[in-house]
């Protein structure tokens, strides 16, 4: 039943388990604190904000806010250093964190389950790796930016994060860990993996319902087993490394290879051609693959069950929805940047839709309805 706590002026630790499962606590955390233990506030289910931004806490332990259900708001001091795995896991009601620049170590999963997390700001924290799960099923994350020093992204760092439609890495980026986007089904264009990496490892793109396109960088040495399995949509993908990347078991299982089309460098063309899974691929050069389909962001679309939203940082002009055989069932004209198209009257789940932007620029992608 334990609702407040008066921890008066010198308080430097709290413990371990110190107030594991007080279920009614809401209280305020003192500016003293230096250190929070391991499961300190676990299960706390009253908390509701905590602010530490004038406090010199230097650690917080593993699991100390687990699963702090209506834990909304968390503001983190500039001295923190460390932060405990699983220690925000379970905050489904968070909204938003600021990792600070002093921040040199964070636990796995550390904001695992946070279903309600949109806005993450860790770019200027000085992480090397970014952990093994660390946004694992924070389905409402939309983007992110990884900071300037990671090398590695960590086994599932975006596990089944559902509504991720864009993702910033630097090109201090060497690994793409296993399952690191696996299900991350609202990325259609991966076109984010910096030039530098050089090793993919297994199942990092499965399940990407929607994936149009992707993108190989040169250096990219090894591609783990079913990395793109799954990817039923796929439609178009450049490799720019001129040895072809060495390939896992089953890498494109579930691909369209033969409809899809791979874009290689011209002196490479014999190498693909005689690689087993590379040679399944619609191979062309290079220079006959529009480059613009992977790189350019100006444009999103995605269906939201039976809703077809599109976003365009260029005002759109005219805007028309066809069936796979070319029936138009949808036309709208005027200035405008966004669109929400029903689709649920129209039979079918593979449409094409056409966008002429204000400037003159013509867009044509292939979207696939998933119930």
């Amino acid at each position: 039943k334990l609702k407040n706590i008066d921890w008066g002026n010198n308080l430097q630790e709290i413990a371990g388990f110190a107030f594991c499962d007080c279920f009614s606590l809401n209280t305020s955390l003192p500016q003293t604190l230096e250190k929070i233990g391991e499961y300190a506030f676990k299960q706390c289910t009253s908390f509701t904000g905590i602010d530490l931004s004038l406090s010199v806490l230097r650690s917080i332990g593993n699991q100390a806010f687990l699963n702090c259900t209506a834990l909304s708001s968390i503001t983190l001091p500039a001295s923190l250093q460390s932060i405990g795995k699983e220690c925000f896991a379970g905050c489904s009601s968070l909204t938003g964190i600021t990792l600070p620049q002093k921040l040199e170590s964070m636990g796995e999963g550390c904001f695992s389950h946070c279903i309600s997390l949109t806005e993450v700001d860790i770019k200027e924290c000085p992480l090397e790796n970014l952990p093994p799960y660390t946004f694992d099923h924070c389905t409402k994350l939309l983007s992110i930016q990884a900071p300037n020093t990671i090398t590695e992204i960590g086994e599932g760092a975006f596990y089944y994060c559902t509504s991720l439609t864009d993702c910033i890495l630097p090109e201090s980026v060497r690994t793409i860990g296993d399952y690191a986007f696996a299900g991350c089904s609202r990325i259609a264009g991966l076109s984010f993996l910096p030039e530098g990496t050089e090793k993919i490892g297994r199942w990092p793109f499965y399940g990407m319902k929607y994936l149009f396109s992707a993108k190989i960088p040169s250096t990219v040495k090894t591609i783990g087993d079913h990395a793109f399995d799954n990817c039923t949509r796929l439609n178009v993908m450049l490799s720019y490394p001129t040895e072809p990347p060495i390939l896992g078991e089953n890498v494109f299982r579930n691909v369209p290879q033969k409809d899809c089309r791979l874009g290689i460098p011209d002196e490479s063309l014999s190498l693909y051609l005689n690689t087993p899974q590379w040679k399944e691929f619609d191979i062309r050069y290079l220079s006959e693959v529009d480059e613009q389909q992977i790189d350019d962001k100006a444009l999103k679309a995605y269906f939201e069950q039976k809703m077809l939203i599109v976003n365009s940082y260029e005002p759109m002009h005219r805007i028309t929805l066809y069936t796979i055989d070319g029936r138009t069932i949808y036309q709208k004209q005027g200035k405008m940047t966004e669109a929400k198209i029903d689709t649920q009257s129209y039979s079918g789940e593979v449409f094409i839709f056409s966008v002429q932007i204000e400037s003159g620029k013509y867009y044509h992608l292939k979207l696939g309805r998933v119930n």
